[in-house]
């Protein structure tokens, strides 16, 4: 009787590794895709470029305007550049205003 219970237990856990393994060995069930954001987008304009003519590159961040302040108005969208035309990193001397 004693090992009939343990040869139940080695059957049970390679149950359980099998059940555990098998997504991996012939992939998990398809699950229905939501289209994200950019399938939905039908057009794409493009406004403006991030490379000033300086070449500073790796735009980094963003940030809309507070308040106006001499050429800068409230609302604009302004990209700072990290990058200088070499990709030296934390060497770009330009910010971007749309």
């Amino acid at each position: 009787m004693n090992r009939l219970v343990k040869n139940r237990a080695v059957a049970l856990s390679h149950l359980a590794a099998a059940v555990a393994l098998a997504p991996m060995l012939f992939g998990a069930p398809a699950k229905a895709q939501t289209p994200n954001f950019l399938d939905t987008v039908k057009k794409l304009t493009v406004l403006d470029s991030t490379i000033p003519a300086n070449g500073d590159s790796n735009p980094y961040a963003v940030i809309v305007a507070p308040v106006s302040i001499g050429k800068i108005k409230q609302g604009d969208v302004l990209v700072d550049n990290f990058n200088n035309k070499q990709n030296f990193q934390g060497a770009g001397t330009t910010i971007v205003d749309y």
